[in-house]
């Protein structure tokens, strides 16, 4: 049992130093944090924004016509284009970035084509057989 427990703790030691499951704790802890951040900033500003603008209520949810909610439909709608717009301006900057550095990259260390390798020079065994078919032909044309 204590041999399997010393395993299991040499395993995850293993895959936390690789840094995978650090970068997802990471990755995981900046998603929930950029989630409020653009929640925050599409229900506080922009919602109160475009209600100001579009009626004379504080906030979306309370537009509609009859029984028809409509304020609340904007209001995703108006968040789900927000939240679209952060991902894809992310990860234009993201890719930017990574560009940038192949570019970097290949300036420093140029990529070089490989030039054809020349024939070899023939083995031992290859200039024996050779003189020998030479001798052979010597010999029928006698």
């Amino acid at each position: 049992m204590k041999k399997l427990l010393k395993l299991a703790i040499k395993d995850a030691k293993g895959h936390l130093k690789k840094g995978n499951i650090f970068m997802l704790a990471v990755a995981f802890i900046l998603g929930t944090v950029f989630g409020s951040l653009v929640s925050s900033f599409a229900n506080d500003i922009l919602m109160g924004l475009i209600a100001s603008l579009v009626g004379k209520t504080d906030s979306l949810d309370a537009l509609s016509w009859k029984a028809v909610k409509y304020g609340k439909f904007l209001g995703a709608l108006i968040y789900f284009l927000v939240v679209s717009a952060f991902i894809f301006v992310f990860l234009v900057v993201y890719f930017s970035v990574i560009r940038i550095k192949e570019k970097r990259l290949l300036i420093k260390n140029p990529v070089v084509p490989e030039q054809k390798a020349s024939t070899p020079a023939p083995t031992t065994e290859e200039l024996i057989l050779a003189e020998l078919k030479s001798l052979n032909e010597n010999l029928t044309k006698e």
